[in-house]
């Protein structure tokens, strides 16, 4: 699948609750740490999230999680990039909901001089 998103491009996100964040939703939310830890506040990053607490855990995700976890923990969520050579949860695991700004609701075109 191709990438929704380029690198520069702007987008309107709508800041959220717990509760709203859907499968399939596209997010921003800060990098976190490998296994679920502290999220990098500097560094913003764009991500689908594939499955919510209580969802299964997406076979893509298995290799990751060290856990055994069969479903998505309450406060965690899944997140994929749509490039499969994304850093994703894949890499890090069940991310805190904590990590999550909002969801992004539309596109506002490139950042200047790009």
């Amino acid at each position: 699948m191709a990438p929704a998103f380029d690198d520069g491009d702007r987008v309107l996100v709508r800041r959220l609750h717990a509760s709203g964040v859907h499968a399939g939703d596209v997010v921003v939310l800060r990098r976190p740490w490998r296994g679920g830890g502290q999220a990098d506040s500097s560094a913003l990053l764009i991500k689908r999230a594939v499955a919510i607490a209580g969802d299964p855990v997406p076979a893509q995700a298995h290799a990751a999680l060290e856990t055994g976890a069969v479903k998505v923990p309450a406060g965690a969520v899944v997140v994929l990039g749509d490039n499969p050579a994304s850093e994703d949860s894949k890499q890090w695991g069940f991310v805190n909901m904590n990590a999550l700004v909002g969801v992004v609701v539309g596109r506002r075109g490139r950042k200047r001089g790009r």
